[in-house]
């Protein structure tokens, strides 16, 4: 529904990231609502670890939302390329992402898609960061739903069995079944409840059938394990009741496996991140679209390239005559944001 840009904002000075309505929503009074209603949402958001809004004209002829511009690359393409993070890599941004979801809920707020490709990594000062994106459909739990918020909306493997079976009465502990789901996926290289479609993994969840954490990785221990069997509980109540308590209990768990070793290779792993890819591998990027499949049974993320991307003409004097604050840049076509400098690390839908 919507496009991102990178641009320059000239009276704040700064490069930004821009979201357009796509041109074929302008006119539907259904999506104009929809985005207004992703502006004013994550506006409300205020921390370190969740992307900033800066500015938004949702009533204009063409709505656009300004988010501040975030270099790096989404946490479901690192994974594509490196398979797995470390323990400690894993707890510093399980935490980081723990704090921006509690302060989601804090403002009355359900992100409702908290997955790997809505969190962009970077590095900073030799160490990896995280920052939580993409509120494009978020709940403000104090605002009537809209239209079509009946039906489940968000990410099948991310999502827990009550926000696919109620998909209209949205809570916080969505967000929190998400944040598990990524720190396994991201912890083991495979999602913990699979199938091919989403009853498939409905089934999956409320039968426990997921891979126990030790057979995916031998390295870790039984500890690990319990933190995640309390996390995927069917019971909602025997779950952890926030987002930093499942952070500060996985973070306990998987400390006696961090070594100083790790320590030393997580910071070689961030300055990787900054590094400039070979000139063709930047060319095969800017031509693909990558997407979470809702399903994969092999050992890597769920991460696929799909169709190739078109920019066209058209796009370019869209995206030109659509902002006369901004200095407008490339469309942005790739999740993989890194690959494409200069570009914004917000995620369209």
């Amino acid at each position: 529904m919507g496009r991102v840009f990178s641009a320059h904002h000239e009276d704040m000075g700064c490069e930004v990231a821009v979201k357009v309505l796509g041109p074929a929503f302008e006119h539907h009074p259904q999506a104009r609502e929809r985005f207004l209603r992703e502006a004013r949402i994550a506006a409300r958001i205020r921390t370190p670890h969740a992307v900033r809004v800066l500015d938004h004209a949702c009533t204009s002829a063409v709505p656009y939302i300004v988010f501040e511009k975030v270099e790096g690359e989404d946490l479901a393409s690192l994974l594509h390329r490196r398979g797995t993070l470390s323990p400690l890599e894993l707890t510093t941004v399980v935490r980081q992402l723990a704090s921006a979801v509690d302060a989601v809920h804090a403002a009355g707020v359900v992100h409702c898609d908290v997955k790997l490709a809505n969190v962009m990594v970077f590095e900073n000062g030799g160490a990896i960061e995280a920052k939580l994106i993409d509120f494009g459909v978020a709940r403000a739990l104090d605002e009537a739903p809209l239209d079509g918020d009946e039906a489940p909306s968000g990410t099948i493997y991310a999502m827990s069995p009550e926000q696919i079976l109620k998909p209209d009465e949205a809570a916080s502990h969505w967000d929190l079944w998400g944040l598990a789901v990524l720190a396994f996926t991201a912890l083991t290289g495979r999602p913990p409840f699979q199938g091919r479609s989403m009853i498939g993994v409905l089934g999956a969840a409320l039968q426990s059938q997921r891979e126990s954490i030790d057979v995916a990785r031998m390295c870790l221990g039984p500890e690990v394990d319990k933190v995640f069997d309390r996390a995927f509980s069917i019971a909602v109540h025997d779950r952890f009741p926030t987002a930093a308590d499942f952070a500060e209990a996985l973070a306990a768990a998987l400390a006696p496996g961090i070594t100083e070793a790790d320590v030393v290779l997580a910071r070689i792993a961030a300055s990787l991140m900054e590094e400039e890819e070979p000139v063709t591998a930047v060319r095969k990027r800017a031509e693909m679209i990558t997407r979470v499949s809702p399903a994969c049974s092999d050992d890597r993320p769920n991460l696929h390239p799909t169709r190739k991307t078109r920019k066209t003409e058209t796009d370019r004097t869209h995206a030109t005559s659509t902002f006369k604050r901004f200095d407008t840049g490339r469309v942005l076509t790739s999740r993989r944001a890194r690959s494409l400098p200069p570009i914004a690390a917000i995620a369209s839908r």
